[in-house]
């Protein structure tokens, strides 16, 4: 698994490297958030990479992969809305999505008395996300997006067992304590880490494949390097599911 890993993250930095002799600026807040979204999904991929190559132990692995197998999901209903939705109602219904997570942070910390001032500097530039009217769509559950963006050839729901797995880690429940293994740096056991492993190259295919297009770069630029991608991805979810057995 850890080759495989490697070889996929060679891809995604030549799938970098393309991107970055584009050297396309976002010009509206659609261009915008997919370009920051691409790049949080690299800043995932650098721990991910930092836990194969050794400098990192593999217990983190789970709490990137996780990340990156959420956003990809949501990114991949993106599109598939468009195709049926108003014109521009995804994107609003994305926008409101992220305008309302802001706002119960700062509706709870407001509740507590802290200042405004100190909860702005908090949320940084989140501050700035439109809220925009509601509009005939809205995002569904994260369920609804996970079986969606990561169908299973074999029919079982791989997606929400997977993202429930992964979850063990981010909230450190006993199922995670269970599989964790003390070598010279935290590892995971062969199961937990194929499936994050799977997550992670799954996630961030659809994260890429989406958010480049949207940020404004030529399909054509970056075809080849991120066909390559979703090659090494597919070896990935091949031999993973020989480890974790969710088909």
């Amino acid at each position: 698994m850890t080759e495989l890993g490697l070889r996929f993250l060679a891809a995604t930095d030549s799938l970098t490297s393309a991107v970055a002799s584009e050297d396309v600026e976002p010009e509206g807040f659609c261009e915008w958030i997919a370009h920051q979204s691409f790049r949080l999904s690299l800043s995932n991929l650098s721990i991910v990479r930092s836990s194969l190559e050794g400098s990192l132990g593999k217990a983190l692995v789970p709490i990137s992969a996780r990340m990156l197998f959420e956003d990809g999901a949501r990114w991949n209903w993106f599109p598939h809305s468009a195709m049926t939705a108003t014109a521009g109602e995804s994107l609003k219904a994305l926008v409101n999505d992220g305008a309302a997570r802001r706002q119960r942070i700062a509706t709870s910390l407001q509740s507590d008395g802290v200042p405004r001032p100190i909860i702005d500097e908090l949320l940084g530039p989140a501050v700035n996300i439109p809220q925009a009217d509601p509009g005939e769509l809205a995002m569904p559950p994260l369920g609804e997006m996970l079986t969606l963006a990561y169908p299973n050839p074999s029919g079982v729901d791989s997606a929400q067992a997977i993202y429930g797995v992964l979850s063990q880690f981010t909230h450190a429940t006993p199922i995670s304590n269970l599989h964790i293994h003390r070598d010279t740096f935290p590892s995971v056991s062969a199961p937990i880490y194929a499936i994050a492993l799977e997550a992670a190259a799954r996630g961030f295919e659809r994260i890429a494949t989406v958010t480049l297009l949207l940020g404004g770069l030529s399909p054509r630029s970056i075809q080849n390097p991120l066909q390559e991608v979703q090659r090494c991805c597919a070896d990935i979810a091949s031999r993973a599911s020989i480890y974790h057995c969710l088909g």
